[in-house]
């Protein structure tokens, strides 16, 4: 199975992702990494070997934290995918930077349909691709 990491700082926005990505896909809880702040996600970036990133692009105050953290990701795992979720990229220079950093970009609200069927393309593209080529930053 995949592992998926989830970062909102909404704890009711990270349970709704965990569900419709269990319910969808048919991942375990164990399936799933959460983090709440850009502090935890950024650890869990650097050192747990996801399969597919689903970032919230705004977290708390910080405008583009989403953003960041997935350039994060993918400056160490350049064959990861990464899905960045938000309501809050008002500023078309951030949504566009959004748009270049990730894989994917959603809108909230967004159709969990939307969501499953980005997540199984991402993660079949991953697949295909070498899996387990990218390894966490200083690991050998």
């Amino acid at each position: 199975m995949p592992l998926i990491l989830v970062v909102d700082d909404e704890d009711s926005q990270r349970r709704l992702v965990r569900v419709i990505l269990q319910k969808n896909l048919g991942l375990q809880e164990e399936d799933i990494l959460e983090a709440a702040s850009a502090e935890k996600a950024e650890e869990l970036i650097r050192t747990e070997p996801y399969d597919l990133a689903i970032l919230d692009g705004r977290l708390g105050k910080i405008e583009d934290a989403g953003i960041k953290l997935a350039s994060l990701s993918k400056e160490l795992r350049s064959t990861i995918p990464v899905i960045i979720i938000s309501a809050y990229l008002e500023d078309d220079d951030l949504e566009n930077e959004a748009r270049r950093v990730a894989n994917s970009f959603v809108s909230k609200p967004y159709p969990p349909q939307a969501l499953v069927t980005m997540a199984k393309k991402l993660l079949d593209r991953e697949v295909e691709e070498t899996r387990g080529q990218d390894k966490p930053h200083g690991a050998d």
